[in-house]
């Protein structure tokens, strides 16, 4: 619920919403709420509603919930829509290369170093129920995928940008076959989520489309969702919708050649009005090492600012601990998480490295950080703790939590605590001798 007030006042403040004069009474309540969740934690702010009912009685919190979901919802399917012409603008106003296969001059796009966004789908993932109950072996998955035409209901795509590259990895890394989507209208668009939503439900036939538990949606625009995106990979589920590229990861594979084909064919077929083009992404060479450069650059800019000053900026603060996204914490994460998709590039012990560091940081900043701060800089604490003992099983292929130091996150968590103590307690008096 307190993310959805936050981003919902968050987009109006960017001239994101519109309000009608009737929903400006809702905006005062949010507004109010978000004010106290500054002043109290989650803990203190419950007990405010339970000793302080009768403030709280003008909350009609269904609502508020009602009028912010609806208006985050729209928001986000049109700003999906949005961010992915602008991409597909740009590389359609690309020159196109080409490879030579099977006695065909396949068009070929390449993204090296541009800045994009891409809602991409891989087929055959690892991670896959369906796939491992099949329990079919390499060849005969290859020839299901190339045999059955695409169909355009209830696909489960993620949405990635060259600051980003997480998702899910293909059972065949050697041979992967992925999906690109453009969507030209808001209707085309399901759901979303920052998580992988576990949708449910579905079948590839018209009308009958996946299901998913609405509360574990999150509804926000495309670089936000992106930008808070902390497991291997986030969800936007389309429909009547087909590929616009097939799209390849450092190498084009044979299995994106002989689909491109089938792909040509269908659509001559069912009078599709659309092109389809393979898209090669530079990841390893091109974006990989901007994202390694970045993480690095902000890290030692902040590690420079506290050896020299012995104290941190509020400007430091607001840009990289006091953010619900694209804070420090979120970009350690992705520029690990951009590795997952493939073995080779996924590297435990440079990610522990980076683990590390974004520890060691956070512990002395623990130490420096303006009482204004400490409330928001534990949730994020809190937060790595909370992925640090989280247990999936085996549904994901990587998981950076057995990079982090449990013990030294208990450390500085504990001392954080202290600290909103002693702040509460110091308020808590001077609200006393107020009232008195």
């Amino acid at each position: 619920m307190i993310d959805e007030l936050y981003y919902y006042e968050k987009y109006k403040q960017e001239g994101k919403i519109e309000e009608t004069e009737d929903e400006k009474e809702i905006s005062k309540a949010i507004r109010t709420i978000l004010a106290i969740m500054d002043t109290y934690t989650v803990e203190e702010f419950k007990e405010k509603l339970k000793t302080k009912e009768k403030d709280m009685a003008s909350f009609n919190f269904n609502v508020i919930l009602e009028q912010t979901s609806q208006k985050l919802k729209q928001l986000s399917k049109q700003d999906i829509v949005q961010e992915l012409g602008k991409t597909h603008k740009m590389l359609e106003q690309m020159k196109s290369g080409s490879i030579h296969y099977e006695g065909q001059n396949i068009p070929v796009k390449r993204l090296q170093g541009e800045g994009f966004i891409l809602a991409i789908t891989t087929i055959m993932p690892h991670c896959s129920s369906t796939r491992k109950k099949m329990a079919l072996n390499q060849e005969e998955q290859k020839n299901i995928v190339l045999d059955r035409p695409v169909n355009p209901y209830n696909k489960c795509a993620t949405l990635i940008s060259n600051e980003m590259l997480g998702h899910a990895m293909s059972e065949f890394q050697e041979d992967e076959l992925i999906y690109g989507y453009v969507p030209i209208q808001n209707s085309q668009i399901s759901f979303c989520g920052k998580y992988d939503l576990l949708t449910v439900g579905a079948k590839n036939q018209k009308g009958e489309k996946r299901r998913v538990n609405q509360r574990s949606t999150q509804n926000r625009t495309t670089k936000d969702l992106i930008a808070t995106t902390t497991e291997e990979h986030n969800e936007v589920v389309f429909n009547e919708i087909y590929p616009n590229y097939i799209v390849c990861f450092d190498r084009i594979s044979e299995i994106a050649l002989q689909k491109y084909k089938c792909l040509m064919k269908q659509y001559k077929k069912e009078g599709i009005d659309q092109k389809i083009e393979i898209l090669l992404v530079e990841g390893k060479e091109k974006y990989f090492p901007q994202i390694e450069e970045k993480l690095e650059k902000t890290m030692s800019e902040i590690e420079q600012e506290i050896e020299n000053e012995q104290t941190i900026s509020r400007t430091t603060m607001e840009q990289f601990f006091n953010k619900r996204e694209r804070n420090l914490v979120l970009q350690t994460l992705q520029a690990i998480n951009s590795t997952s998709y493939r073995d080779e590039l996924w590297n435990p012990d440079r990610n522990k490295e980076k683990m590390d560091r974004l520890i060691n940081l956070l512990d002395e900043v623990a130490t420096l950080v303006p009482e204004e701060y400490v409330g928001e800089f534990m949730t994020q604490v809190e937060f790595l703790l909370s992925k640090a003992t989280c247990k999936r099983g085996k549904f994901y292929d990587h998981c950076f939590s057995n990079s982090m130091n449990n013990p030294k996150l208990n450390k500085i968590q504990r001392r954080l605590e202290d600290r909103l103590d002693d702040t509460s307690s110091i308020a808590n008096e001077q609200e006393e001798k107020s009232l008195s």
